[in-house]
């Protein structure tokens, strides 16, 4: 093989060292952190592409015998790779869900037999339709399994029956799938996902209930906002036409 392609090999193999941490370490910020910005992956390609090409320039001066210049090229690939890996961490350590706004908290209001929101006009069956029963301690069991910062991302409503609970979670749309997160989560707890799709998970609990979610993504003026519902049984069979009535304002967000 001519040494000229053996040299170019190796520059080239330099330059996928110095690019894929930076491209790795933002697919995982980008997957582990869902509400970190969608900039960060785009960033991540010039980022790698000028970590990679400051290597390859590296190894070619180094190989023709430069070596100062090879250092300090060298040095600055590895200040490119290193300075956006650690702005990376930091990104999805500062990170959080953006809170809902004040109107979003508004009092829920019945009409009709449905329950309707007064001010992003989301509505749904009325639940004490089939006899469920407004449950504070629920709401509060929800909110508190999760930090501050989701508590202020989220407004939480729930009800109680026989054998039956309803939670319907309201929070800003990050544009992240999420379907795929509810069933990893489930996943997670050791349950069983029999449906997984953007908007419907439904899968057998450890304990052997069901649960059944369905999500209805919307926009309301200028922001878009992520609407859950969850119901918890030990047959919930009849309750998946009632999910299907949740109503939105406007079609499903595009991802």
């Amino acid at each position: 093989m001519p040494d000229w392609v053996m040299r170019h090999a190796r520059a080239l193999g330099w330059a996928a060292l110095a690019a894929a941490p930076v491209m790795l370490t933002a697919l995982a910020v980008a997957t582990s952190s869902p509400w970190a910005p969608r900039s960060v992956v785009g960033n991540a390609m010039w980022a790698a592409w000028i970590a990679g090409a400051l290597a390859f320039s590296a190894a070619l001066l180094a190989d023709r015998g430069a070596r100062t210049p090879a250092r300090i090229t060298g040095g600055l690939s590895a200040l490119v790779a290193g300075s956006f890996i650690a702005l990376c961490f930091w990104v999805s350590a500062v990170s959080r869900p953006p809170a809902l706004e004040d109107v979003a908290h508004a009092a829920l209001r019945s009409a009709d037999g449905r329950l309707t929101h007064p001010e992003l006009a989301f509505s749904f069956p009325d639940p004490s339709e089939r006899d469920l029963i407004r449950s504070p301690e629920l709401e509060r069991e929800t909110r508190e399994a999760g930090d501050s910062a989701w508590a202020d991302a989220h407004r939480v409503w729930a009800w109680e029956g026989d054998d039956v609970q309803l939670v319907l979670d309201l929070a800003r749309d990050t544009g992240a799938g999420p379907g795929g997160e509810i069933a990893a989560s489930l996943r997670r707890a050791g349950h069983t996902p029999s449906l997984v799709s953007d908007d419907a998970v439904e899968a057998r609990l450890s304990s052997g209930g069901q649960v059944v979610v369905r999500v209805r993504r919307f926009e309301a003026g200028a922001t878009g906002y992520r609407l859950t519902a969850t119901l918890v049984g030990e047959d919930v069979t009849s309750w998946r036409p009632w999910l299907d009535e949740l109503q939105t304002p406007s079609a499903a967000l595009e991802q």
